[in-house]
């Protein structure tokens, strides 16, 4: 489920004790599909994914107890130290003078008006409007941005704003235009907020979600899903009225739920499956309508995961898992073109807390932390890109620049990638940390790279 940064806090002073030591990324064995209808995916466009206009992600943050692979593009970055991190590498171009696999050249936002930002916990975006939700100032209170040109931001007028006694987890483009659910602290209810403009959003109180913590949040076809921390799934047709899902499926769909994301036609969700004979499988379901759902796949090797990302839209549906067996840290990842037939990836991405599905390929982003599993300091943080045309072969953009930054969550809006998240160092010293990076997407995906070189084995990090 997604977590803010400030229980993350929590988690790291955990780790601290444990000082677990990170050694090579295991690989996923073959994939098999279960016997399930045939997912049909929408017919690839460069238009946002979460509805005909609309995309939505809600995230989670990823373990920082890894460094990362040295593999990457066989290019160096140009830009000098004192550039922002959006540097373009040079690329070997393939036999039509096209550079070599997807290259995600990110430019950073000048002024974006996000203000002091510690952490971005999910974004949505509809017909040119962006939601972003997250923790905002030095005493990380309840932040809500909007964006009408998905350039510059304004702090939402939202009921709850700066409440400390009020917590976010995510959002979605669903209902009378966005969805943001949550909890009240206070009175242990979930909360469920509505706006038709991203900008001005009201509270919905409902008898059904007392005493719950609502997790999740996804729409399709006009109706709408929430899912509880306690594995309960709620459903409404317009956002407004609630109740309790009549349908056992999505109580099924709720138990172990890891990822939520839908692409205009369906919703897609991962779940931990935890009956006794298949524990710790993940499973991939799909709904039409927010209220049926169906299983369409069962990931082997996924055993063991600890969270779960899931993509789909005009490059297909991938998911990523981060997982943790016998000591060793792994991000197993499988991807399909229509939702029932899966293959493993023959190179993962890693540190992922964020992955989107576009017309030109797959882009996953995250961050390590170079200190691994004995401290957690967000200035050793170093920011990631990964990119990949299939979700089989993914390749990371160079690093330079990156240090003590990172892009939390990603979107389209129109043509554009969208990545938000935070300069440390600057949030540190008490400025306006938020950053949005901007990526122009091509219009098509084209892959003419070799296959990328094996991981080699991390250097295993020493005990404090």
């Amino acid at each position: 489920m997604p977590l803010t940064r400030s229980i993350l806090a929590v988690l790291a002073a955990i780790a601290v004790v444990g000082c677990i030591s990170a050694t090579t990324t295991p690989s996923p064995t073959p994939v098999s599909a279960s016997a399930a209808p045939t997912a049909a995916l929408p017919t690839p466009s460069t238009t946002d994914k979460s509805s005909p206009t609309a995309t939505a992600s809600a995230t989670a943050t990823a373990s920082q107890n890894t460094a990362p692979p040295s593999v990457g593009p066989t290019s160096t970055p140009s830009a000098t130290p004192s550039q922002a991190p959006s540097a373009t590498p040079t690329a070997t171009s393939g036999s039509s003078g096209q550079a070599n696999g997807l290259i995600v050249n990110w430019q950073t936002v000048d002024n974006p008006g996000l203000g002091v930002v510690y952490g971005f916990d999910g974004v949505a975006s509809a017909g040119g409007t962006m939601v972003a939700i997250g923790e905002a100032g030095q005493d990380l209170t309840t932040g809500v941005w909007s964006s009408t040109d998905g350039r510059t931001w304004t702090a939402a007028d939202f009921p709850d704003a700066a409440a400390s006694s009020v917590g976010l987890s995510a959002v979605a483009a669903a209902g009378p235009g966005f969805v943001i659910v949550g909890q009240d602290f206070t009175t242990s209810a979930g909360l469920v907020y509505l706006s038709a403009d991203g900008h001005s959003w009201t509270r919905i109180d409902s008898d059904v979600l007392a005493g719950k913590s609502l997790t999740w949040v996804g729409g399709v076809n006009g109706a709408v899903v929430a899912f509880s921390d306690d594995n309960h799934a709620f459903t409404s047709p317009d956002g407004q009225t609630w109740q309790a899902a009549s349908d056992p499926s999505a109580a099924t769909v709720a138990k172990g739920l890891m990822a939520l994301k839908g692409d205009g036609t369906a919703l897609w969700a991962v779940r931990d499956n935890q009956d006794q004979s298949k524990a710790g499988q993940l499973e991939v379901w799909r709904s039409t309508d927010a209220a049926t759902w169906s299983q369409v796949a069962s990931l082997d090797g996924s055993a063991g995961a600890t969270g779960a990302w899931v993509a789909s839209g005009p490059a297909g549906v991938v998911v990523i898992a981060n997982t943790y067996r016998h000591n060793t840290p792994g991000w197993p990842t499988w991807s399909s073109l229509d939702g029932t037939n899966w293959q493993p990836a023959s190179h993962d991405p890693s540190n992922i807390t964020d992955v989107i599905s576009t017309a030109a390929g797959f882009v996953a982003v995250g961050h390590y932390n170079t200190v691994g599993g004995c401290a957690i300091d967000e200035t050793n943080d170093v920011g990631v890109t990964w990119s990949s045309i299939d979700g089989i072969q993914w390749r990371q953009m160079p690093e330079k620049g990156w240090k003590a930054r990172e892009i939390q969550v990603v979107a389209q809006n129109g043509t554009d990638l969208i990545g938000l998240g935070v300069d440390f160092k600057v949030y540190f010293n008490s400025g306006d940390s938020g950053i949005q990076w901007v990526f122009p997407l091509p219009i098509s995906a084209e892959d003419q790279a070799p296959s990328p070189s094996p991981t080699p084995a991390p250097t295993p990090v020493q005990g404090c």
